[in-house]
């Protein structure tokens, strides 16, 4: 996202600096992050930094694991001097509400000697980090499974709640590489609890955090039902996990879908 905003502004190979690892953002999150980046890069280019020769625009962003956010900081240089804006600009409108109200994060401006200077932040549900392997799962060696096992992943029925398409759509992918014939993908609490009583799946694969919403009442209903299932979540421990599902495995996101066939391969009915 910031490469396509920013590419049309590298008037020298120095003028743009990004710093901070590979994240695949929420449906929320990259709307707002698409909005706002997009404003900001024109400003930019218009009366900041990126309007001159020598100015220079550094984006680095990282996670603070005090309060459990993703920050972002732009830092513009070298550019024309800056002063606050006498009105409410929709860049302004957008820093002030859309953050905040959106995603529940924060922003701040400040117009230094030196350049412009902004700080996003937003809570860690709305980005899960990517590593480079895991762009392609499907090179992954297959699990060795059984001639029983092998049977069980082409027929299974697999219900996959994960709000974040694009690690939908790779995982649906990578599933199907190693046999999975059956995928159901949905976004939500309502539409998994909806797809379940419409079918119920031989195995589910829960994202923990939706959003605003978590998988609790999802498990919930598997459970009952007794319909075996795993938990996927980016956070480091299993500290968000509800004490009845204590027994549950966790996927640490981003997973491997070797790990997660073999997990699934476990608590597969036979």
């Amino acid at each position: 996202l910031l490469e396509a905003e920013l590419e049309p502004y590298r008037h020298q190979p120095s003028a743009v600096t990004l710093e901070g690892p590979n994240l695949w953002l929420s449906g929320p999150a990259l709307s707002v992050a698409a909005l706002t980046l997009h404003e900001l890069a024109t400003n930019a280019a218009k009366y900041g930094a990126l309007s001159k020769p020598s100015g220079n625009l550094r984006i680095s962003w990282f996670l603070d694991e005090e309060p459990g956010n993703w920050v972002l900081e732009w830092t513009e240089t070298g550019g024309p001097p800056v002063t606050p804006p006498k009105g409410n600009g929709f860049g302004s409108i957008l820093l002030e509400r859309a953050i905040p109200h959106e995603l529940g994060g924060t922003s701040v401006r400040e117009f230094r000697p030196e350049g412009l200077f902004i700080r996003l932040s937003f809570p860690v549900r709305h980005a899960v980090l990517v590593s480079e392997t895991a762009i392609e799962p499907v090179v992954e060696d297959l699990p060795i499974a059984t001639a029983a096992q092998s049977e069980l992943l082409h027929s299974a029925y697999v219900l996959l709640v994960e709000d974040q398409l694009l690690i939908a759509m790779e995982t649906e992918q990578a599933l199907g590489a190693y046999g999975v014939r059956n995928i159901r993908t949905v976004s939500s609490v309502y539409e998994a609890l909806q797809a379940i009583r419409e079918r119920a799946p031989d195995v589910a694969l829960l994202d923990f955090n939706l959003g605003k919403e978590s998988s609790h009442e999802v498990a919930t209903l598997l459970r009952k039902k007794r319909i075996p299932f795993l938990f996927a979540t980016g956070y480091a421990d299993r500290t968000m996990i509800p004490r009845e599902f204590q027994d549950v495995p966790v996927l640490r996101k981003p997973y491997s879908i070797k790990n997660a066939v073999q997990e699934l391969l476990k608590v597969l009915p036979a």
